[in-house]
């Protein structure tokens, strides 16, 4: 196979670049930046089910501080071809604070056609965040759109957006995030994503853009008496 595809890196780094150089001259308050790590693992029960487990650790001042660590556990259900819905819990450990939790029910649309390299993604989620001791509860909606292009059999850039929406009778949107990653194949079961996220955060009282830079890890395993090759 070719790989001339190689030398289309540099215009998606530019890209990168590019988008952190406009962020930081149209929201001129004091950015932060981040970096998220993590690794989890992806076993596909059948054609219809999947779980996942991940655990990731996040960095915050500029990367000089240590932010949290959390374990994630999830239950996708694939009821079509375009059509999933999927539930998952997230327990933070927060140092010097009180720990937390999280709830997320999503809804996903898969738009993808044969021989066509791109894809276009949109989740509804609902978050449900709980912080423990001082029972302190919030409630989120968040809709994203990413669109996925199959460039190669090593490598698949992605652009996303995100916005979120505080609920508890505010219903105000209150951040939007823009995101651009490249999901790397490493080998048959094991992938490898890095990602840079532009957060924009407003309507609260101290605004704060974050500029996040992020690697994941992820190992996919199957039952392979209970999935389809054709998956």
């Amino acid at each position: 196979m070719p790989r001339k595809h190689i030398f289309s890196f540099p215009p998606l780094i530019i890209l990168t670049l590019l988008l952190s150089a406009i962020s930081r001259a149209a929201f001129p308050q004091s950015p932060d930046e981040e970096l998220w790590t993590g690794a989890g693992i992806r076993y596909d029960i059948n054609n219809k089910f999947r779980f996942d487990l991940e655990q990731e650790c996040r960095w915050k001042d500029h990367i000089g501080a240590f932010k949290f660590t959390f374990t994630e556990m999830g239950l996708q259900w694939r009821i079509s071809r375009i059509f999933s819905i999927r539930g998952k819990y997230r327990y933070l450990f927060v140092p010097n604070d009180h720990d937390a939790g999280k709830f997320y029910l999503d809804g996903n649309i898969n738009l993808s056609k044969k021989k066509f390299p791109l894809s276009l993604g949109y989740r509804l989620r609902y978050e449900r965040g709980n912080e423990f001791v001082v029972s302190k509860t919030e409630n989120w909606l968040r809709n994203q759109i990413e669109m996925n292009w199959n460039m190669s059999r090593i490598a698949d850039p992605y652009i996303g957006w995100e916005n979120f929406r505080r609920l508890d009778g505010i219903n105000e949107a209150r951040a939007n995030r823009y995101s651009f990653g490249i999901d790397w194949k490493l080998s048959k079961i094991i992938s490898l994503t890095s990602f840079y996220i532009f957060e924009d955060e407003f309507n609260v009282k101290h605004p704060q853009d974050r500029h996040i830079l992020g690697i994941r890890l992820t190992y996919r395993f199957r039952d392979k008496g209970n999935v389809s090759q054709g998956q």
